[in-house]
């Protein structure tokens, strides 16, 4: 295919602006919670570290970003030289252990702050621990499988160069479908940490009109 055929429109500076905002936004609302945690509440639990993780990571996959978009992420690769195609998929591979792991983290600190809210429920401790153990457990396999699929590792990136270099790698599928796997589980954990909240404000002694108003809330992570 003639490259001059193919627009050279260039895609990667607004997904390094809405990158940056969200991070951005995300340092914010980091900097007040710890603010009260530590100024005004004067302690901080273990919910509110794992967040500030979270956050760190979220960052470090912000700059990660935007190296892929100096190598040409957003770009077509017919426009791409060698190097750069290489570069831009080794900077894509290099952010899966930042960004899975960026939302696990956050996700963790809000079934910590739960389970510090839960007023010693046994029942609803135990699914909260079970939830926070797959969620580790289930980004480090997609890590591992990431990483462990082609030999040498560096066959990951350099495939595209041409001629290709000498490698092998499994079956794409296995990859895939875990990351499906993995995707699926962390949409439904997002869908329950947003419902679940509903459970622990319902037993609360207060009205009526003003539980319900607050359980409206909470559930509006859902979306």
């Amino acid at each position: 295919m003639d490259p001059t055929t193919i627009p050279d429109d260039n895609r990667g500076p607004g997904l390094v602006a809405a990158a940056w905002a969200m991070g951005f936004a995300g340092c914010c609302l980091l900097a007040l919670r710890m603010y009260s945690r530590v100024k005004i509440i004067k302690r901080t639990g273990l919910d509110d570290w794992t967040m500030v993780i979270a956050v760190i990571l979220a960052l470090v996959t912000n700059i990660i970003v935007t190296l892929m978009v100096h190598h040409g992420v957003g770009r077509h690769t017919m426009h791409l030289g060698e190097n750069q195609r290489a570069n831009a998929v080794y900077m894509i591979w290099l952010s899966v252990p930042f960004s899975p792991g960026s939302a696990a983290f956050g996700k963790v600190s809000i079934a910590l702050l739960l389970i510090r809210l839960m007023n010693r429920n046994k029942v609803y401790e135990a699914f909260l621990w079970v939830l926070i153990f797959l969620l580790f457990a289930i980004t480090l396999v997609l890590v591992i499988i990431t990483f462990a699929q082609c030999t040498p590792v560096t066959f990951l990136w350099d495939r595209v160069r041409v001629p290709p270099p000498s490698g092998n790698c499994w079956d794409p599928a296995i990859q895939q479908n875990f990351g499906y796997f993995q995707g699926a589980f962390s949409a439904a954990s997002d869908l329950f940490l947003a419902l679940f909240p509903i459970l622990i404000m319902w037993d609360l002694q207060m009205p009526l009109r003003v539980k319900a108003g607050i359980c409206f809330l909470m559930s509006l992570g859902v979306v």
